[in-house]
C-alpha cells in the first residue's frame, strides 16, 4: 500500500475554494447540533469555516457564564469533518476515526449573551496523507476567534478509510446499533456536574474511583442516528464526568484537554473508566487523567484540567 503526502490542498484542479455546512458534511442529523455555516479556503491547506456558538444548548449548557468547553472540541471536531469532504471531497460513507484530540480554551473568553455567537475557526492541515488515491490522514491545527481574539486552540488527528477498508478493519462489528442497550444505573447527576439523569454516563462499580461507562444510544445529541461503536465525544464527556466525580469540586470545567483513543469501544462489552488526579500538572488548576478499559486493554485516555483557579474566576 503506498503512501503519500500532499504538497497543496489544491489536490483537484475541480475541488471547491468555498460552500455552505450541511448536516451531513459535519456527520449531524439535528440542525441544532450543527454549528458550521459555511467555509472557505485561505490558502494552501488552510481554511477559515464560520461557526454560530448556541448559548442554549440542552446538552452542551452554559457554565461559570461561559459556553462549554467540551461544545468547543465538538465544534474542532465538527469543522475538521466539514472541511475533508468539503474541500478534500472525501465521501459521505468513509470512515473517520480520531486518533487524538486537544484543545485549550481561555475562560473569559468564553462569556455567553442572549443569543448565539458568530466566531470563526482557522484550519490548518499540516498533514495530508493519501493512501491510493483517497484521503486517509490528517493532522489539523485550529484556533477559535472572536471579534479578533483568540478564544481556543486545538490540534485534532483523524484516520479517515473507505467503507469496504473499514469492514475489514472493524471485522465483522459493523452493524450499527438502532435499539437503546440496557444500562446500569447512573450514579447521581450531581455527581458528575450534570442537571438531568438522562445525561449521566458513569455507573457505580463499587470501586474507589472507578466507573462503568453507559453509553445510551437513545441520546439525541450524543449519537446522531446508527452507530457499531461508541462515538470519540460520547467518550470525552464521559471523562470529563469521571474528573468531576473524583474531584468532587462544586464544579469542574475542563478549559483544557488532551485524549488519545487507542482503539474503538464496543457495545456490549463493559467499559471501565478510572480517574486519578495529576498533581504535578495542578499548579493552574485540578487536573485529573482518566482511563478507559475494555477488556483488559486501554482504549482511550485524556488528561483534563480546569485552569480557573489560577485565572481567580469564580465558580
Amino acid at each position: 500500500m503506498t503512501q503519500t503526502s500532499l504538497a497543496s490542498g489544491l489536490a483537484h484542479p475541480w475541488a471547491p475554494d468555498a460552500g455552505a455546512a450541511t448536516l451531513g458534511l459535519v456527520h449531524r442529523v439535528r440542525a441544532s447540533d450543527a454549528f458550521p455555516v459555511s467555509w472557505i479556503r485561505t490558502g494552501q491547506d488552510r481554511f477559515s469555516v464560520a461557526v454560530r456558538l448556541p448559548h442554549d444548548h440542552p446538552f452542551y449548557a452554559p457554565v461559570r457564564g461561559g459556553h462549554d468547553p467540551v461544545l468547543i472540541a465538538e465544534t474542532l471536531r465538527q469543522a475538521v469533518a466539514l472541511v475533508s469532504h468539503a474541500a478534500y471531497e472525501v465521501p459521505l460513507d468513509h470512515a473517520f476515526s480520531l486518533t487524538s484530540m486537544k484543545y485549550v480554551c481561555v475562560p473569559e473568553r468564553l462569556g455567553v449573551g442572549d443569543w448565539p455567537v458568530a466566531v470563526d475557526i482557522d484550519v490548518h492541515c499540516t498533514e495530508v496523507v493519501r493512501r491510493r488515491g483517497n484521503l486517509a490522514q490528517l493532522e489539523v491545527e485550529l484556533a477559535i476567534r472572536h471579534v479578533g481574539q483568540v478564544v481556543a486552540t486545538g490540534a485534532i488527528s483523524v484516520r479517515i478509510v473507505t467503507a469496504a477498508v473499514y469492514r475489514r478493519l472493524r471485522g465483522g462489528r459493523t452493524e450499527p446499533v438502532s435499539s437503546p442497550l440496557p444500562l446500569a444505573p447512573p450514579v447521581p447527576a450531581g455527581l458528575v456536574g450534570r442537571e438531568r439523569t438522562d445525561d449521566v454516563l458513569l455507573a457505580a462499580t463499587g470501586h474507589r474511583r472507578t466507573w462503568e461507562l453507559r453509553a445510551d444510544t437513545s441520546h439525541p445529541t450524543l449519537f446522531q442516528g446508527p452507530k457499531d461503536h461508541v462515538p470519540g465525544m460520547l467518550l470525552l464527556e464521559a471523562a470529563r464526568q469521571a474528573a468531576h466525580a473524583v474531584t468532587r469540586s462544586a464544579s469542574f470545567v475542563p478549559y483544557e484537554a488532551e485524549v488519545v483513543f487507542g482503539g474503538y469501544v464496543e457495545f456490549g462489552v463493559p467499559c471501565r473508566l478510572e480517574a486519578h488526579p495529576l498533581p504535578e500538572l495542578s499548579e493552574a488548576g485540578p487536573a485529573v487523567r482518566v482511563t478507559g478499559l475494555q477488556e483488559g486493554r486501554a482504549v482511550f485516555h485524556a488528561d483534563l484540567r480546569d485552569r480557573t483557579a489560577a485565572l481567580g474566576s469564580g465558580s
